[in-house]
């Protein structure tokens, strides 16, 4: 049995699945990192009666709710927010905050209009890396936005994403929700909600699910962090580390190492020779060897699921074994007992016969 719950958390910590005691840690854990007032229940029940009465429709007809994330209060307007994030040249979007997150071949288009009810559409796509034991190492991203203003001066960004080539990423969306109201007019609050939406059934439903919520409430906190550090006057640090910094723009800007340099046409420093940084008589400093930290869950995991297995079909054999042997055991006193009865029976027999005969 212990080995058994030893097999289970190794496949939970593998595949991101939380328990409950896990996901009370990870709450109180993002509590402590998410900087938001106590909550106020007068303010949530006034805040839950007008959302009732508001009723926004969702991206699809699926029934499924809607799960809350979290919620955070900007220092700025919801014109400020919008303009800063949401935009077609935004100081921190959806393409530099992806960017980071190491996604390549980022193709994002501009906001549209396709109908005259006000909201504006746009679709992105790119490639982003997976962290997982099992599966790709990377898997393409298509991702469908709904930006439409609300009522009281609030927005609302629709999101539905598809992961392509994850194991059952053909099965179900990812759509998540975000709700930003008007406090003052330099405040606004953002509301995130999240579901996934199944168009086929299976049985690693409740794992999808698990793995999307806790990643979500993730990424928002680095979002938020990225989002807050963006509008600082020192703006966000390079990316990678050490790189000259660049607009957080989503058009392409040419890159300034493919300037020429400039050839010197002095003789005598058109050859630069080699010095040597250990002077004679000096000793060279030693050379510190990194320790390679390796990930070896992708190479326990399967030895740990195989011995797993094999101590299943151990039991599994036991048990047939001993149900065998009974069974033996009782096919043998079965024979006996017919033969003891067909005994009796040819006894009973000779005696009727003897009785005429005397």
């Amino acid at each position: 049995d212990q080995l058994y719950d030893l097999l289970v958390l190794l496949r939970n910590k593998c595949l991101g699945i939380t328990t409950p005691s896990e996901s009370s840690n990870a709450s109180e854990s993002v509590a402590e990192i998410n900087p938001i007032s106590p909550p106020n229940e007068a303010a949530e029940a006034a805040t839950t009666e007008e959302n009732k009465e508001r009723v926004i429709p969702m991206m699809t007809e699926d029934p499924t709710p809607m799960n809350d994330i979290m919620k955070y209060v900007f220092p700025i307007s919801v014109e400020a927010f919008v303009n800063n994030f949401f935009t077609d040249n935004p100081i921190f979007g959806l393409v530099e905050f992806n960017r980071r997150k190491g996604a390549t071949d980022i193709k994002c288009d501009p906001w549209s209009t396709p109908d005259e009810n006000m909201s504006q559409t746009r679709t992105a796509n790119f490639v982003l890396p997976v962290d997982a034991p099992i599966g790709p190492k990377s898997t393409r991203v298509n991702v469908f936005q709904v930006r439409k203003p609300l009522e009281n001066d609030g927005y609302l960004f629709d999101t539905s994403t598809r992961l392509g080539d994850i194991p059952y990423g053909d099965y179900f969306a990812v759509e998540d929700r975000w709700i930003l109201e008007k406090l003052s007019d330099d405040s606004c609050e953002l509301f995130v909600q999240i579901r996934v939406v199944f168009s086929k059934s299976t049985m690693w439903r409740g794992t999808i699910e698990s793995r999307a919520k806790s990643e979500c409430k993730t990424k928002m906190l680095e979002w938020i962090a990225m989002a807050n550090k963006a509008m600082t006057p020192e703006g966000l640090p390079p990316y990678p580390a050490g790189s000259a910094a660049r607009p957080l723009s989503p058009k392409k800007v040419s890159s300034p190492r493919k300037k020429t340099r400039a050839i010197s046409t002095n003789p005598n420093t058109s050859e630069v020779k080699p010095t040597n940084s250990v002077t004679h008589g000096s000793k060279p400093h030693p050379v510190r060897r990194q320790v390679v930290k390796r990930n070896i869950m992708p190479i326990l995991f399967p030895w740990m699921v195989v011995i797993f297995l094999a101590i299943y079909v151990y039991r599994v054999h036991s048990v047939l074994s001993s149900m065998e042997e009974t069974m033996s055991s009782q096919q043998i006193v079965l024979k006996e007992l017919v033969a003891t009865i067909a005994r009796m029976q040819s006894g009973q027999c000779q005696n009727s016969l003897d009785l005429p005969s005397s």
